[in-house]
């Protein structure tokens, strides 16, 4: 059944409007975040997320060239859990038919988002699924507590207490031993503050993971002032000057969990440096994968980093806080999800270019 957009708006904002009254009562009432509430959360955010995908989908049915990408969805994944800090930290994995035990392979890390984020939706949102079945990788989707990641802006939303960083490092040692995983072409991706959390996998943990690509995130302030990894990294970001959630110039973030950020420039810059990279990048626009969409996509990519390491950016004018080529999400919410820079093929290119 087709509703008008006006009624379809106001059934997305009562559903909103429930799930924060919702969440707003749960963490009175229950400040463990592995409490029972946690799980029923998760299902109401699940519910949400595909009422915002269902409403976002083109009525006619039809799919534009540039949207034709987005068929990887969720299929597949199965379930998995790790214990670490002393609690049970569950994941999602999928493993492509061709993979064969004995025969390593490469294995992508993706870190959902915060809040309503979870690893079946960022599977959904990013189609990694389908790139690792034609690309003979897997990829595994780790869950964070509450939704959230403990990215180093040390927020209470974020529990600062609890070390994601050990979990990803037992996480890893399981799928090592389940699996022939290719020990030297780990990475690790995601977006939001997932991708906050995969700049603090480059600073603690770059000597498992070969290459890292945070997307719509920036690296947190307190973060920035300890992060010193003992070898060169290889880091490629995606960001829009446009994005509402993450301040392009920096500082205090007033939406989401908050927190002391770098800017887009200084985030880079941190990198740059630490690579030994040539202080002014090579400039390129990139020609529009989609005529009839107004983004504008610029590259810099920063020369004679050490040890073959690479700095890379890609802004996107006119973009949101979204998944560049991934599943369209409410505009309103959160902007424009460009359809002039394929993120996932981008990040994967990347990646397969660098291994410890």
């Amino acid at each position: 059944m087709n509703y008008p957009v006006r009624n379809k708006v106001s059934i997305l904002l009562v559903v909103l409007l429930t799930i924060i009254s919702f969440e707003l009562y749960a963490c009175a009432q229950s400040p463990n975040p592995q409490s029972p509430n946690g799980s029923i959360r998760e299902r109401i955010r699940e519910r949400i997320r595909e009422r915002m995908q269902e409403g976002s989908q083109p009525q006619n049915g039809q799919l534009s060239p540039s949207q034709g990408v987005r068929n990887g969805g969720d299929s597949g994944l199965q379930t998995g859990s790790v214990t670490s800090g002393g609690m049970t930290r569950n994941y999602f994995i999928f493993v492509p038919s061709s993979y064969r035990a004995g025969q390593a392979v490469p294995l992508v890390l993706g870190f959902h988002g915060g809040g309503i984020g979870s690893g079946k939706g960022f599977a959904r949102t990013t189609s990694f699924n389908q790139l690792a079945e034609q690309e003979k990788f897997i990829v595994v989707y780790p869950s964070g507590i509450d939704g959230q990641w403990n990215d180093g802006r040390g927020t209470p939303k974020l529990h600062p207490h609890i070390s994601d960083v050990d979990f990803i490092s037992a996480l890893l040692d399981q799928l090592e031993k389940d699996y022939s995983i290719d020990s030297r072409r780990i990475y690790a991706t995601g977006i939001s503050n997932g991708g906050f959390f995969t700049q603090r996998l480059a600073c603690e943990l770059s000597n498992r993971i070969a290459a890292f690509a945070p997307v719509a995130a920036s690296m947190a302030a307190p973060l920035s002032k300890t992060c010193n990894p003992p070898k060169p990294v290889s880091i490629l970001m995606i960001n829009s000057p446009d994005d509402q959630f993450i301040p392009w110039k920096g500082g205090q973030m007033t939406k989401g969990a908050g927190g002391q950020i770098l800017s887009i420039a200084n985030a880079v810059q941190f990198w740059q440096k630490h690579n030994g990279c040539r202080a002014n990048p090579q400039e390129k626009t990139l020609t529009p994968l989609d005529q009839a969409d107004p983004t504008q996509v610029t590259l810099e990519s920063y020369m004679g980093c050490r040890n073959g390491s690479e700095v890379l950016l890609y802004t996107i004018q006119g973009g949101g806080h979204t998944w560049p080529n991934g599943d369209r999400q409410p505009k309103f919410l959160l902007g424009v999800t460009s359809r002039n820079l394929t993120a996932t093929n981008t990040v994967w290119n990347f990646f397969k270019r660098h291994s410890l």
